[in-house]
């Protein structure tokens, strides 16, 4: 996987790693920041507000002790703005963004089917 650098939170991160991972709850895609030697979490870059979306597209959370994720993801090419998927938390919004970095483009969409794959249908009858 590919590091990043520099991320400024309220620590200085010089190296980090993007991971997608899957909402349990709808499968929708997660963004996590981690310490690439430690595995270690910097910040849970992603928000589950939407129902179920495409692997691509995902909800950041750039408030609080996350202001300034989502441009650093911009300005690394990991993520494309897309301000029509901008939603509403209640005091806040979450920015709507599609995933452009090949190799997590191919991580969240593999561990999407997976969740997808793992879900059993409920028997209505």
């Amino acid at each position: 996987m590919e590091i990043f650098h520099n991320l400024q939170l309220a620590t200085l991160y010089p190296e980090v790693l993007v991971q997608a991972s899957v909402y349990i709850e709808n499968g929708n895609t997660a963004l996590s920041l981690l310490d690439p030697y430690t595995g270690e979490t910097i910040a849970h870059a992603s928000v589950n507000v939407l129902p179920l979306t495409d692997y691509k597209t995902v909800l950041i959370k750039d408030w609080g002790e996350n202001e300034g994720v989502f441009s650093w993801l911009i300005e690394n090419n990991i993520l494309e703005p897309c301000p029509s998927l901008d939603t509403s938390t209640g005091y806040v919004v979450a920015r709507g963004a599609q995933i452009i970095h090949e190799e997590l483009l191919l991580q969240a969409q593999t561990i999407q089917q997976e969740w997808m794959d793992s879900i059993t249908p409920f028997n209505l009858y």
